[in-house]
């Protein structure tokens, strides 16, 4: 389980939010069977706490055919200067990518993008990133739309490995900074 100092402001605002809804679908479902009322509309309000209340526990999402493992980002997070934590975790980016190809009008899922902001903002604060993992760091804060940080980030890998390959979906990037 996820401790609370551990999570996020949206997993903790999942968690109260799901814990309130069942807390009222519970008292309306009594008040529905005391005034002998349906309540087959209440019961629907249940799957949706649960759901709520276990998102900081959810650990990868299936959505429009792509699978996105979160416990991967989380690795990446906590070791981005591991060469295997980094190759998984641009696999799962890949298979993002691939997705967002497919159905280029839907955006991420909240849960998705929500993992990759918090790594996002874990790794900016890292100073001592390899030059590869900062350079995973700029495909991700591009997939997140976040270019102009993304820019920063490959120049920053750059300047410290002017011979890095940098993956072509970031070529983009690759324009001079002008100041």
């Amino acid at each position: 389980m996820t401790s609370p100092e551990h999570m996020s402001p949206v997993e903790i605002t999942m968690l109260v939010g799901g814990t309130v809804l069942f807390v009222v679908a519970l008292g309306l479902l009594v008040f529905c069977v005391v005034k002998r009322r349906s309540f087959k509309l209440v019961l629907a309000l249940f799957p949706l706490a649960i759901i709520m209340i276990g998102f900081p526990n959810i650990k990868s999402a299936k959505v429009a055919g792509f699978e996105f493992d979160a416990k991967t980002a989380d690795d990446f997070g906590n070791d981005p200067n591991s060469a295997s934590t980094r190759k998984k975790f641009v696999a799962e980016l890949n298979k993002l990518d691939a997705a967002h190809a497919a159905t280029p009008a839907r955006p991420l899922s909240p849960q998705v993008h929500s993992t990759l902001a918090a790594m996002v903002t874990k790794l900016d604060r890292q100073p001592n990133l390899s030059p590869e993992s900062r350079a995973t760091l700029a495909r991700t804060e591009l997939l997140l739309g976040q270019t102009n940080q993304a820019v920063a980030s490959l120049h920053s890998a750059l300047k410290v490995d002017t011979n890095l390959v940098v993956d072509p979906k970031l070529r983009i990037l690759m324009r001079p900074i002008s100041h």
